[in-house]
């Protein structure tokens, strides 16, 4: 009976429900969780209908995850069935090999065996081989050999193939009979010129004088081993050449061998080197590396500039580098012959104590060079040692110079300040300018002033070679008379100098000492003078007169070469001999006397005068005939006769 009422009351609630969602279809809200799922446990999501109906599903556990033996979730430690991994133990790692993968360092529990962190493979480095050894050198009959080697002992072998020398090229037979000289490029055509070691059977000793000089075809060179000198000017101007070797056989290296080969980046001097000649890769503008091999016992590199092997000779500077400033080293006492010839990058450079000489041109045409300080340890600046350094603005020499070289500043166009140190004995700056101590030679005029005259001082007796060359502001120069020689070249090319006067003392005018004064109108020589330089006045396109005193006994060579505008030259009868080319050019010149004392004309003393029509002798026929007479002096001049006291010579 129980049972039939508890299932009359289900019928009735069922009945209840269906009447009430008769037509409804449910609609439910998002799943929203109610119970997160953990790493063991499942979790649980519910949604609900407006109705009231609600549903629920499981979220699955997550699981444990994890991370060198832990859970990155709940921190669970990963470990077999009773194991509480309380011994852990450190599997080594491997390093890897040329050959062989490595491992990292890895753990595991000592008591389970049970990894803890893997080993991760380190993949193997494979070789890593060194430069190629050359271990047998190739000749024209046989293959070479050369090696490399990995630091594992792994060891990598090629063949080099056999030298095909040039064909072509000129020989002569050396003077011992028994040797040749490669003299020339002769027929040969290649750019990558292979002298060989041996020619008709004799071996190839030597690389002649100038023997490939301005071959700009050429682009390298293979040197036979045979070869032992050379020779001055072998390559000089090769402008392609872009590198050489030099062999172990070779024990000379001429004066400029490799001069301006401008495309030179790299040198290889090789052990048995025992001389190289002045500059011998000088001006070589894109040299960056010089290498002597380290068994040399007379050279070394530094840096990849090249020394003599104790360090104390600074002989050439890889003026290819791209540095703007260099320090000797401190070992070093000499600076060579043109070290840093043209070398237009620098701006800076600093001479330490230990220097005593700085040689002939050694910082010559160093364009970018802006300073100098020259220390109390130098003796000695050579011949044009900053010669056309356009940037040095000051120069600083030290106490203990007693030897400064012709031109050593010269042309040094934005010098303003030359100082020299007080406790000096042998020279002294007046107001910048260089002078012996005594104030007797003006050396070096510092020409970047900005002064348009200038009146030398009345101590000075001598103006030195080139002091004034290129002063292009000063305009009046005023010659005291306690000057008696005006050197070389002192005024060259002084373009804007219009007026000097000459004091009455000098008795030499130097060569070229105003040649190129272009604004030079009129020069008045005093009668102290004896003699007129080669090229003294050449090219002073200005000048209009010139009168040569009774004292002048000769007028040198080209003295008024191509003086455009000289209309009238009066030469006395002092005069005993017109050099070469002396009045040649002189395209103004209508007429000339020349007096009876001369007894040599030279050669194409007249020659393009345009315009000279009149040539008249002071003397007779028979003298005139009697005078030396160089040959074609009077070439392409209009005058057709000379005329004599008692004649005309009629000219060829």
């Amino acid at each position: 009976m129980k049972k039939i009422i508890i299932l009359l009351a289900l019928t009735a609630a069922l009945l209840t429900c269906l009447a009430s969602c008769s037509g409804h279809t449910h609609k439910f809200t998002e799943w929203s969780v109610t119970k997160n799922a953990t790493c063991t446990e499942d979790g649980v999501k519910t949604r609900y209908c407006d109705c009231g109906e609600k549903q629920s599903d499981t979220i699955p556990a997550n699981g444990h995850t994890y991370i060198d033996g832990e859970c990155i979730s709940c921190g669970d430690i990963k470990e077999k069935p009773g194991c509480k991994h309380a011994n852990l133990e450190v599997i080594s790692a491997k390093e890897s090999t040329c050959t062989e993968n490595g491992l990292t360092e890895g753990i595991k529990c000592s008591d389970c065996d049970t990894i803890l962190t893997e080993q991760i493979v380190i993949p193997a480095t494979g070789h890593s081989f060194g430069d190629w050894i050359t271990i047998k050198e190739a000749t024209a009959t046989e293959e070479g050999l050369k090696e490399r080697y990995c630091a594992c002992g792994e060891k990598e072998s090629e063949t080099i193939a056999k030298i095909i020398t040039s064909e072509g090229l000129a020989f002569a037979l050396n003077d011992d009979g028994v040797s040749y000289s490669v003299t020339g490029i002769g027929t040969c055509t290649d750019t990558n010129v292979v002298i060989p070691s041996t020619y008709d059977g004799k071996p190839v000793t030597s690389i002649g004088y100038g023997a490939f000089d301005s071959c700009s075809s050429l682009t390298g060179v293979v040197i036979g081993d045979s070869v032992t000198s050379i020779g001055e000017y072998a390559f000089s101007y090769c402008s392609n050449l872009e590198s050489v070797v030099i062999p172990d056989s070779v024990t000379n290296i001429g004066y400029q061998a490799f001069y301006r080969c401008s495309s030179l980046e790299n040198v290889v001097i090789g052990d048995s080197v025992t001389s190289i000649g002045e500059s011998a890769f000088g001006s070589c503008f894109s040299l960056t590396n010089i290498k002597v091999d380290s068994n040399n016992e007379y050279y070394k590199d530094i840096n990849g500039n090249l020394y003599t092997k104790n360090g104390k000779i600074l002989i050439q500077y890889a003026m290819g580098k791209s540095d703007t400033s260099f320090t000797i080293p401190d070992s070093v006492t000499s600076i060579g012959w043109c070290a840093f010839e043209s070398c237009s990058r620098l701006t800076s450079i600093v001479i330490p104590d230990s220097v005593t000489s700085i040689g002939d041109g050694a910082f010559w045409n160093c364009s970018s060079l802006t300073s100098i300080v020259i220390p109390d340890s130098v003796t000695s600046i050579g011949y044009q040692a900053f010669y056309g350094c356009f940037s040095l603005e000051s120069v600083v020499i030290g106490d203990s110079v007693t030897s400064i070289g012709e031109s050593a500043f010269s042309i040094c166009s934005s010098l303003t300040e030359i100082k020299v140190d007080s406790n000096n004995k042998y020279y002294k700056d007046i107001n910048g300018n260089l002078y012996t101590n005594n104030g007797k030679i003006l050396i070096q005029y510092a020409m970047g002033k900005s002064d348009t005259s200038f009146t030398i001082p009345d101590s000075v007796t001598s103006i030195g070679v080139r002091a004034f060359e290129y002063c292009s502001n000063l305009e009046r120069v005023v010659i005291p008379d306690s000057v008696t020689s005006i050197g070389d070249y002192a005024f060259y090319s002084c373009s804007s100098l219009t007026s000097v006067v000459i004091g009455d003392s000098v008795t030499s005018i130097g060569r070229g000492a105003f040649s190129g004064c272009s604004s030079l109108t009129i020069v008045v020589i005093p009668d102290s003078v004896t003699s007129i330089g080669s090229g003294a006045f050449s090219g002073c396109s200005s000048l209009t007169s010139v009168v040569i005193p009774d004292s002048v006994t000769s007028i040198g060579d080209s003295a008024f070469y191509s003086c455009s505008s000289l209309a009238n030259v009066v030469i006395p009868d002092s005069v005993t001999s017109i050099g070469d080319y002396a009045f040649s050019r002189c395209s103004s010149l209508t007429s000339v006397v020349i007096p009876n004392s001369v007894t040599s004309i030279g050669v194409l003393a007249f020659s393009d005068c345009s315009n000279l029509e009149s040539i008249t002798y002071t003397g007779t026929v028979a003298q005139w005939n009697a005078i030396t007479l160089g040959d074609i002096f009077n070439d392409d001049v209009p005058a057709t006769v000379v005329v004599c006291t008692d004649g005309v010579v009629k000219l060829q």
